[in-house]
């Protein structure tokens, strides 16, 4: 009898250990709806940007089951900083975000930011160009004509966000808190809601390729942007959110090299920067 009751003791034990095995951590990815960074729904789901990095990432995490929530950038902010386990994508890393973001190694250059008006009001804009072809943010803010419209909590460029926060007022901008980080702001550009808006290049390549704005808007750098720009992965400043991003990085270390992983950024930005792109994987990341 009591031969029986250690072999069944031993049984449950056993399977007590295998549902404590089995039992995983709920990561929540909050992601934006933001093509061709991040294809969520449709028939191009996962092939976004930065999309095969999160599924990268994801198959390297053993014991976390993974649940993404389709979040504006306010959203995104909100539950970095407040919730225990939280993990977002294509993030820049800024002094302010530190504050409750625990960030990834690097895994992608960025190319900057410019702005971005549409052709039709070339002339407003033809006097602020530069010699060299650039625009100055922190003039157009200054001489308050022309309306800048821009999403809530969007990270641009650490050359661009204090003139942002120290400029932009009700006078001379617009900020939008429920759109869409980029086709929204874009449709309200095109709308004629304000005069300009800041974006990348492979914004506007995905969209004219998707046909919705075929040659309607204008790109120029900024005078004060110089500098590249690095592509984090972000979880919550606390020791579950910590954890999580040992993991992002174990995995990140493994990918962010291979090109299968970064060929979608190459598909989307212009020659020039595709072949400056190579010459930068060569020297590495930072440290």
């Amino acid at each position: 009898m009591n031969k029986i009751i250690i072999f069944f003791s031993g049984l449950f034990l056993l399977a007590g250990h295998a549902i404590a095995a089995e039992k995983k951590e709920t990561l929540h990815w909050y992601l934006p709806d933001y093509p061709p960074t991040f294809f969520l729904e449709g028939s191009s789901k996962g092939k976004g940007i930065v999309d095969k990095f999160v599924k990268g990432v994801m198959d390297h995490m053993d014991g976390y089951d993974h649940h993404v929530v389709t979040a504006n950038m306010k959203r995104i902010a909100h539950g970095l900083k407040h919730e225990e386990l939280v993990c977002g994508a294509s993030l820049f890393k800024t002094p302010e975000r530190e504050e409750f973001i625990t960030f990834s190694i690097p895994f992608m250059y960025v190319f900057p930011a410019g702005i971005v008006y549409r052709k039709e009001d070339a002339e407003k804009f033809q006097p602020l160009i530069q010699d060299d072809g650039s625009i100055s943010f922190a003039q157009l803010l200054s001489q308050g004509e022309l309306v800048f419209g821009f999403p809530a909590g969007r990270s641009y460029h650490p050359a661009l966000d204090p003139l942002i926060s120290e400029k932009a007022n009700a006078k001379n901008s617009e900020r939008y808190y429920k759109m869409s980080i980029s086709k929204g702001i874009l449709d309200l550009l095109k709308a004629k809601r304000f005069d300009y808006t800041i974006g990348f290049t492979w914004e506007g390549k995905w969209f004219e390729w998707n046909n919705d704005y075929v040659d309607e808007l204008e790109y120029r750098p900024f005078t004060e942007v110089q500098t590249l720009q690095y592509n984090y992965f972000g979880c919550s400043k606390t020791p579950k959110g910590r954890k999580a991003i040992e993991a992002i990085n174990a995995g990140l270390e493994k990918m962010r090299f291979d090109p299968y992983y970064y060929s979608g950024y190459l598909n989307w930005i212009s020659e020039r920067e595709r072949a400056r792109y190579g010459e930068l994987l060569k020297g590495g990341f930072p440290q």
